[in-house]
């Protein structure tokens, strides 16, 4: 990076996520106007397939590209990472490979190559999705049976009286849960900053703890939740769900008890305010 502030590789990553829509749109286009024109009525369509199919391999390179050097920054889930990394890089070879066996008249091979292509399309866009949005997405509201299937979290239900739950567990975990864990967690750890366990939490990130026990004012996590939502050091980021007040006093609360994993939440003695933030607040 300059002193300016510049970075070539991450300033043309960040370009991915727009034009990283544009294969998938050309390359299904493809395949709708292929299908189309199975049927005599429909032949004439082939007349676009030309200008698809440059469109597709130049979009699908730019693409490919650009991920490749936006995943360079780092904070990705190597597993997802490996597995859309290579079927991107899948598409773009096979919509080169569409371009050429239809320019010089193969056109068994072109017909055979095509719903492989666009199978490859959807493997891309499912690890891309699981990267972005992380691997619970699709399944986050899907009936239990759906849930299992896609391999989604089951709901945390808790038995008995929440005062007698660990507070880290019945009131800080599902706040981190729906707002910090799906840029810091498994799938994806931005800045080398996991917040799926209580471990992993209190580790901190590649630039220090973000908790310090008994200080929310010295917390980093604490810190970011309170500054104006148009501040660059914001987390969550401008455009992701923001937890409420109640939420944010909440986890300040449980810091400045001394951000146990084993304490329970009577134990941490709750003032009034937060008792009524409690989930069944009394």
């Amino acid at each position: 990076m300059t002193e300016s502030g510049f970075e070539f590789s991450q300033f043309v990553g960040r370009f991915h996520p727009a034009l990283v829509h544009l294969p998938i749109g050309f390359l299904v286009l493809l395949a709708v106007l292929e299908l189309a024109a199975l049927k005599p009525r429909f032949k004439h369509l082939t007349g676009a397939r030309s200008l698809v199919l440059v469109a597709s391999a130049l979009v699908a390179c730019g693409s490919a590209a650009s991920g490749w050097l936006l995943a360079d920054g780092g904070g990705y889930d190597a597993g997802a990472l490996a597995w859309h990394r290579w079927s991107g890089v899948g598409v773009a070879a096979g919509s080169v490979l569409l371009l050429v066996c239809h320019g010089v008249g193969l056109i068994k091979a072109y017909r055979a190559l095509v719903p492989v292509v666009v199978l490859l399309v959807a493997v891309t866009g499912h690890f891309g999705g699981s990267l972005t949005h992380g691997a619970d997405y699709l399944a986050e509201f899907a009936p239990a049976p759906l849930k299992r299937l896609l391999g989604g979290k089951q709901t945390v239900k808790f038995s008995g009286d929440v005062l007698n739950q660990p507070a880290f567990v019945a009131v800080v975990r599902p706040v981190l849960d729906k707002y910090c864990v799906s840029c810091h967690g498994p799938q994806k750890s931005k800045a080398q900053l996991r917040m799926d366990n209580f471990e992993r939490l209190m580790k901190g990130s590649e630039n220090g703890a973000i908790v310090v026990a008994g200080k929310p004012d010295e917390s980093e996590m604490i810190k970011r939740l309170l500054l104006p939502e148009d501040s660059d050091d914001h987390m969550p980021p401008v455009g992701k769900a923001q937890p409420s007040e109640a939420e944010i006093a909440l986890l300040k609360w449980w810091v400045e008890a001394g951000a146990s994993s084993e304490r329970t939440v009577s134990e941490l003695s709750p003032p009034p305010d937060i008792l009524q933030s409690l989930p069944g607040g009394r």
